[in-house]
């Protein structure tokens, strides 16, 4: 929209875009391809007869934003206090030559592709999304990367690939971690590691669980990012860089009550397109166990 003449215009060069083009011209592009669901996003922009100038007057006079974002835009309203902003990647930008820092840590989220996250304390070096080939599968091009940067630790969603994640972590014993989403009953720990529980004759397979306090990690990486602790050795307009903003940016902060009447506060995805971002989460957590291994590099 282009609120000062009313009117919309292309995002690239401003010239107006009237709906007799749309219809002679537009078509519907996948935001996200090679994903497995199919949605629409239904708008009263592209009704026909509500002109820019009706929709910018019914902003004004709505009740709330809310109601605008959800009725007239046919987005999900997210105030400002319950989103993940653009600004806390782009401020932790570093020009440090992280990747030859050594001490490496990788955090991987899996899916129909495996997002990948590399780096060490000095700064994340390395973003991108694999894919099974021809001649290799994303598996085995997550083992290369493992051997390549010498990835001292990884961890890795345990769903829904779980029989393909525990035998990435048999062929790197106690480097390779595989992490489930679930709460300490006690509320006492944000991560629990499986091979620091007193417990005798565990299972190879039980060992290398990682169990995670999903919304506390989330919480937690915020922090982490404000306060400067993870740094980003990337240009800002790098396409992997931007993919991760993107993903973290689907996030919002939202309050449930749950069956007993207890309001609590948890993390949802508007799309579900939050790849990169958990693979961010999981990389944190492999930091935090690097930090236990080598406390003083």
């Amino acid at each position: 929209m282009d609120r000062e003449r009313k009117i919309y215009v292309c995002q690239k060069c401003r010239n107006k875009i009237t709906s007799r083009w749309v219809n002679d011209n537009g078509w519907w592009e996948a935001r996200y391809p090679g994903e497995s669901i199919s949605g629409y996003w239904i708008s009263q922009m592209m009704c026909p007869w509500r002109t820019c100038a009706d929709l910018l007057r019914e902003e004004k006079e709505a009740e709330d934003e809310q109601y605008f974002y959800n009725f007239v835009l046919g987005l999900p309203y997210i105030a400002a206090d319950q989103k993940i902003p653009q600004s806390l990647f782009i401020r932790n930008i570093t020009n440090e030559d992280a990747e030859t820092s050594g001490w490496n840590v990788m955090g991987a989220d899996t899916g129909d592709e495996n997002h990948i996250v590399i780096g060490n304390s000095k700064g994340i070096f390395w973003i991108g999304k694999i894919k099974d080939k021809p001649n290799k599968t994303r598996w085995e091009y997550m083992a290369e990367l493992i051997q390549f940067y010498d990835v001292r630790v990884c961890v890795i969603d345990g769903m829904p690939w779980t029989e393909e994640a525990l035998r990435l972590a048999r062929k790197f014993p106690y480097r390779v971690y595989v992490n489930f989403y679930k709460d300490d009953p006690k509320m006492l720990e944000v991560i629990r590691w499986n091979d620091e529980q007193e417990a005798d004759d565990k299972q190879f397979e039980e060992e290398i669980k990682v169990l995670v306090s999903r919304n506390r990690i989330i919480d937690d990486t915020i922090s982490a990012l404000h306060r400067g602790e993870i740094k980003f050795a990337m240009k800002s307009d790098d396409p992997a860089f931007k993919m991760l903003i993107a993903h973290a940016q689907t996030m919002y902060a939202r309050t449930v009550t749950n069956q007993h009447g207890q309001e609590k506060r948890e993390w949802e995805s508007t799309t579900g397109v939050d790849h990169a971002w958990h693979a961010l989460l999981y990389w944190h957590i492999a930091l935090k166990k690097g930090f236990k291994y080598e406390p003083n590099r």
